[in-house]
């Protein structure tokens, strides 16, 4: 019944190509293609490659378009990627002490696109692994030109300074380690910004994680 239904609203609201080529790609052909890399230049951890269509699809799908499949999909590559980083860290044992940071937008793109792409992500995570962080949407950005529009030789220019913590929640992540998430790291210049304000607010350590690259 409910695949009828579905088919029924595709046939009168045709989704978006993005949608539909995210719908053929599975959690499962996500983890096949997963690979930890870490640019050690950029500081950032990433699993997929953005240059292949389908990962680009399911990442556009949630991104642009608030498909949650394409979430849940994303959020079982971010549990394998979070694990990987953190036993290369070796640090479960400290897990308790993490603090899980979600890359902030403007709140004029979030309610353009209806949602936060990442935190839409991390919503999906399983409760025990959201649980084994200490969640902190504390960081901030000031009004900057998007990324997606301004040539790559520009990105580092244009979002240098942007990121920053208000002064009041500098205290509570004072001493920490940071992991910071975004969904997709083109050229690392938004990562290494974030990484950054999170520095200089104090963080003993920083992490930065991106589902793609």
């Amino acid at each position: 019944m409910k695949q009828l239904y579905a088919l029924c609203i595709d046939a009168l609201f045709p989704p978006h190509e993005d949608v539909r080529r995210a719908r053929a790609v599975s959690a499962d052909d996500l983890l096949e293609r997963t690979r930890l890399s870490r640019c050690t230049e950029e500081g950032v951890y990433s699993a997929l490659s953005y240059a292949d269509e389908a990962v680009r699809a399911v990442i556009r799908a949630n991104k642009f378009h608030n498909d949650r499949l394409s979430a849940r999909k994303l959020a079982v590559v971010l549990e394998e990627l979070l694990i990987q980083v953190l036993d290369e860290y070796a640090l479960e044992h400290a897990r308790d002490a993490l603090i899980l940071i979600p890359t902030p937008t403007s709140p004029q793109r979030s309610r353009s696109r209806g949602r936060h792409q990442v935190k839409a992500i991390l919503a999906e995570l399983p409760r025990e692994v959201r649980d084994s962080f200490l969640y902190a949407d504390i960081l901030s950005r000031h009004d900057r030109e998007s990324q997606l529009r301004v040539p790559k030789e520009k990105r580092h220019e244009n979002i240098t300074g942007a990121f920053y913590i208000p002064s009041r929640h500098c205290s509570s992540i004072h001493g920490s380690m940071a992991v910071v998430v975004d969904d997709v790291s083109e050229s690392g210049a938004t990562m290494r910004d974030m990484v950054r304000a999170l520095y200089e607010a104090g963080c003993r350590s920083v992490i930065g994680v991106a589902l793609a690259k």
